[in-house]
């Protein structure tokens, strides 16, 4: 009966040995899926991330040209009135210029 007890005891422990060395076996296979599961995650949090990045960044660079033709388009309209302004103007101040120095040297 001994030798039944000892046999039984060691069948146990082989047994338990196996689940134990099995259970470590699955925890490491288990670990490294969620490594690789965490690291796709990861991969695809980063792509959306770049795209989300590059979406703001077109959006933004879109809205400044938009504003930037506004300058560009009001700063030609003033010039234009501008223009027009002293275009008289000049014209005014040429024909003064010419009738001050035609009273004075006269037609020649």
């Amino acid at each position: 009966m001994p030798s039944d007890i000892a046999q039984e005891l060691k069948e146990a422990e082989e047994t338990a040995k196996k689940l134990v060395d099995d259970s470590k076996v699955k925890a490491h296979s288990i670990l490294e899926e969620a490594r690789a599961k965490a690291e796709e995650i990861l991969r695809e949090a980063k792509a959306k991330a770049r795209a989300q990045y590059r979406e703001v960044i077109q959006k933004a660079e879109e809205e400044a040209e938009k504003k930037a033709l506004s300058s560009i388009e009001e700063g030609r309209k003033k010039i234009t009135s501008q223009k027009e302004l002293y275009a008289a103007k000049v014209d005014q101040v040429a024909a003064l210029v010419v009738e001050e120095v035609m009273k004075k040297y006269g037609y020649s």
